[in-house]
């Protein structure tokens, strides 16, 4: 949150509270059992599922790996216990004090909850259109750079490979400029999944696997790291015009705010660069492209039952007495 955004939340509160400070406890009050209140309740999720698994089996949380958990019965009590309580502490706050400020954040609340729910379900609407079900096939062969033949070189860096980057890299290699697709490796997964799904378009398209590329980033300063590699092929290239690459979705207001950030990033990293370097926005319609079909926004990455191979063989290699 900037300076303008603090110091205006802080004159509504100055104003809805008749700058009294002791108006302030209900709401701090609220706020920290509200929070004790979801972790509890999270927690108890957790352990319910992880009482669902058989010994061996794991899944996924939105984060985390969750494992069997032979007490998870107990911690489950422990945890709705201190879920009930917690929110039971808070109700009391609401109603002693909701005449003295805690209707606001009794408004607020709700509110707020409402518009990241909303933020939520199009982050996962976005991710569902821009998804790869099948290797995409492209009607040309992507050039690979040669210093010696080409006096440019387009340059996009990519996520992820997702419709958007298809859309993308089709208008480089119809155009039959030599192009160089560099992702940015700041998480091993990820990275992996671009390795693969990288291999198998080479595969299909007969391209050389030289096109593209992980550049790993310890840091995970991305900013930096743009401005190095391009500083880098400046230096390296110095005769060679470098022509940037990136997508852009469009869509309407005010999903449309949500996805201003990639340009603006990229446009400040060429400045830090330097002059010579073009940048050419291909822009895709978000809302032109379809759900698949029974599509359901859910909080989970996924519910699937997985076995643990290392569990099950040490299960399988226990002596008899260890057994007993």
């Amino acid at each position: 949150m900037g300076r303008a955004d603090t110091s205006i939340s802080a004159m509504v509160l100055v104003i809805i509270t008749g700058a009294v400070v002791t108006n302030l406890i209900p709401l701090y009050a609220i706020g920290v059992f509200l929070g004790f209140t979801i972790s509890q309740a999270g927690m108890t999720r957790r352990f319910w599922r992880a009482g669902q698994l058989k010994p061996g089996e794991f899944t996924y949380g939105l984060e985390t790996k969750i494992t069997y958990d032979p007490r998870w019965s107990i911690k489950i009590a422990i945890s709705g216990l201190g879920a009930v309580v917690t929110f039971m502490v808070m109700i009391v706050f609401i109603i002693t004090k909701f005449s003295h400020g805690a209707w606001f954040i009794v408004l607020l609340i709700p509110a707020l909850v409402w518009v990241f729910f909303r933020i939520h379900r199009h982050y996962k609407e976005t991710a569902a259109r821009l998804k790869l079900d099948e290797t995409p096939v492209f009607a040309q062969k992507a050039v690979v750079f040669d210093p010696a033949m080409h006096s440019e070189m387009a340059v996009y860096f990519c996520d992820t490979w997702s419709k958007l980057a298809v859309s993308v890299v089709g208008s480089i290699i119809k155009r039959g400029i030599p192009v160089k697709i560099i992702h940015i490796g700041v998480d091993a997964k990820r990275a992996a999944a671009f390795q693969k799904r990288s291999q198998e378009i080479a595969e299909l398209n007969g391209w050389d696997r030289s096109v593209m590329e992980v550049i790993d980033d310890p840091y995970r300063d991305l900013y930096s790291m743009v401005t190095t590699i391009l500083k880098d092929l400046m230096t390296q290239y110095p005769d060679v015009h470098l022509l940037i690459y990136i997508g852009a979705l469009r869509t309407h207001f005010p999903y449309n705010l949500l996805h201003m950030s990639t340009d603006r990033f990229l446009r400040d990293a060429l400045m830090e660069a330097g002059d010579d370097i073009a940048l050419t926005v291909k822009q895709v319609h978000l809302d032109a492209l379809p759900l698949p079909e029974g599509f359901k926004v859910t909080f989970e990455h996924a519910t699937d039952h997985h076995i643990d191979e290392q569990a099950e063989t040490a299960s399988h290699t226990a002596t008899p007495n260890s057994a007993a």
